[in-house]
C-alpha cells in the first residue's frame, strides 16, 4: 500500500516560464522528501471565450481533496476571476489540510511571496551602466497589483540612484499579459516625446 503523501498543485498556463520553473522546483523538493504531486492546470490564454471558461472550471472540479495531504495554489496565474473564486471556495469548504498560496495573499491560507523589485532595479542598472541608457520607459502590470507596485518601485529606485528624472509620461500601465504590449508600443511610437533608449517590462508576457 502506498503511504506517500500527496501535494495538489493548482495553477494555470503551466507552459509559461514562471509556472514551469515553479512546478519544477516544487516537484523536485516534493520527490526529495518522498511526496507525490498531482497537478491540475488550465492552459487558456483568453478568458473571453465562454467555452474556454467552462473547460477550465471543469478541470478544477476534478480535484478530489480527500486524496490530498496539502495544497499549493498559484492564484495570480488563474486569469478568470469566477473560476478562481470558486476554486478558493471549494478549498476552504472541502479541505482541512495545509494550503499554501504563492505570490497572492489569501486569508486562511499560508502565504509565500517574492519581492521582485530588486530584479527590476538590476535590469535598469544594467541598461544604464552597460548600455548607456538615459531615457527608460517602464511598462508595468495591472494598476494597484502588488507585483506591479513593487516592480515599479525597483524602476524608480534605479533611476533615482543614477540621477535620472522620473517622468510620469514614461510609466505605462499594462496587464502582465499579451493584451497591452502592442497598444503601449503604439503609444510610445506615436508620442511627441523623444523615443526612450530602452523599455523595461514588468513581465515577459507583455512583450
Amino acid at each position: 500500500m502506498n503511504n506517500r503523501k500527496t501535494i495538489g498543485i493548482l495553477l494555470a498556463q503551466p507552459e509559461e516560464n514562471y509556472q514551469n520553473q515553479f512546478l519544477q522546483g516544487v516537484t523536485e523538493q516534493a520527490f526529495a522528501h518522498d511526496y507525490d504531486c498531482m497537478v491540475f492546470a488550465v492552459e487558456y490564454k483568453d478568458v473571453k471565450d465562454n467555452t474556454s471558461i467552462i473547460g477550465s472550471d471543469n478541470i478544477f472540479e476534478l480535484v478530489n481533496f480527500d486524496l490530498l495531504d496539502a495544497v499549493i495554489i498559484v492564484p495570480d496565474t488563474i486569469k478568470n476571476k469566477p473560476t478562481l473564486e470558486r476554486l478558493i471556495e471549494r478549498i476552504k469548504s472541502e479541505f482541512d489540510g495545509v494550503v499554501v498560496s504563492a505570490d497572492t495573499k489569501i486569508e486562511g491560507f499560508e502565504n509565500i511571496d517574492t519581492d521582485d523589485s530588486d530584479a527590476i532595479e538590476k535590469i535598469c542598472d544594467h541598461l544604464i551602466n552597460d548600455h548607456g541608457a538615459k531615457v527608460i520607459d517602464f511598462m508595468g502590470g495591472i494598476p494597484g497589483h502588488p507585483h506591479s507596485i513593487r516592480r515599479q518601485e525597483g524602476y524608480v529606485r534605479a533611476l533615482k540612484k543614477h540621477g535620472i528624472e522620473i517622468e510620469c509620461k514614461r510609466i505605462h500601465d499594462g496587464d502582465f499579459w499579451y493584451n497591452k504590449g502592442e497598444p503601449i508600443a503604439d503609444e510610445i511610437l506615436n508620442s511627441s516625446h523623444p523615443f526612450p533608449d530602452a523599455v523595461v517590462c514588468a513581465s515577459d508576457s507583455i512583450l
